[in-house]
């Protein structure tokens, strides 16, 4: 029992950095508290409430204007790469199974400060909502059989 508990107040107090380990992909098996954090990212729950973030943003974006308590948000930008945000917002709703690495960067780019949701750096919004959209596909791990199909 105290070993659950410490876990999961380690997953709550170590939550970003285990996202960034997943979402530049470290195996969730490799330690319980990743593994607990991958499970709560990929939850339907947890991709749920991502996807609430993403399209709440991109509302906030689309106003006029908007009185919030969180970070400023990129509006501009928001709404230059909108099909992007809807694309991945739809793959998080879909019930088929994510690929926690992309999950994981949908969380950093919501949850992070300095992501290019809020901020201006080297990577555009755009690139990394692509870029968190296609991780959110799993990767097809059979080889196949290519001299079958000669």
């Amino acid at each position: 029992m105290p070993s659950n508990i410490s876990v999961r107040l380690r997953t709550w107090w170590l939550r970003d950095e285990l996202d960034d380990r997943l979402a530049h992909g470290a195996d969730p098996m490799s330690d319980r508290v990743l593994g607990r954090r991958a499970a709560q990212l990929c939850s339907r729950g947890g991709r749920a409430a991502l996807a609430d973030i993403l399209e709440s943003a991109l509302r906030d974006a689309r106003s006029l204007w908007s009185l919030t308590a969180r970070l400023p948000l990129r509006r501009a930008a928001l709404r230059e790469c909108a099909e992007d945000v809807i694309s991945v917002a739809r793959r998080l709703r879909d019930p088929a199974p994510v690929d926690v690495a992309g999950v994981a960067q949908v969380a950093r780019l919501v949850f992070d400060g300095t992501s290019p949701l809020y901020r201006d750096g080297a990577m555009t919004l755009r690139f990394a909502m692509r870029s968190a959209r296609m991780a959110l596909d799993p990767i097809e791990t059979s080889i196949p059989d290519v001299w079958a199909a000669a």
